[in-house]
């Protein structure tokens, strides 16, 4: 019942993220369709509701959103809000050392058979 969804904080926060990359997905399909004002709408609602989120993947999640609004600001020609947007997502990124959207550097090895170790150029004992 709603009393057990509004008292349940795994349950609550699992809708406000879902409603967050709803926001940002919608976003990122107004990107494509040309239609920036809408999708600059849409993303900063992702980004209001993703302050209200705590996770471990919502570093993530605030600086893909973050980008996609930079990228917006870009195209709308507003370009020093646009460099305010992306300078803010890399470093967020830096921090976290990761992106749920960059593989890791050697992914394209990896897939062909190749490790770390076979990868090193120059190192021989």
């Amino acid at each position: 019942s709603t009393t057990i969804c509004r008292s349940n904080p795994v349950l609550v926060q699992f809708k406000i993220g879902f409603l967050s990359r709803l926001y940002h997905d919608m976003g990122t399909a107004f990107i494509t369709l040309s239609n920036y004002r809408k999708a600059f709408e849409c993303l900063t609602q992702s980004l209001e509701i993703q302050k209200k989120r705590v996770t471990n993947d919502s570093d993530n999640h605030f600086a893909n959103t973050l980008n996609s609004v930079g990228i917006v600001h870009a195209k709308l020609g507003e370009y020093d809000l646009a460099m305010e947007c992306l300078t803010v997502a890399l470093r967020i990124r830096s921090e976290k050392r990761q992106s749920q959207y960059q593989p890791p550097w050697n992914l394209p090895l990896l897939e062909h058979g190749i490790n770390d170790e076979d990868a090193k150029v120059g190192d021989s004992d």
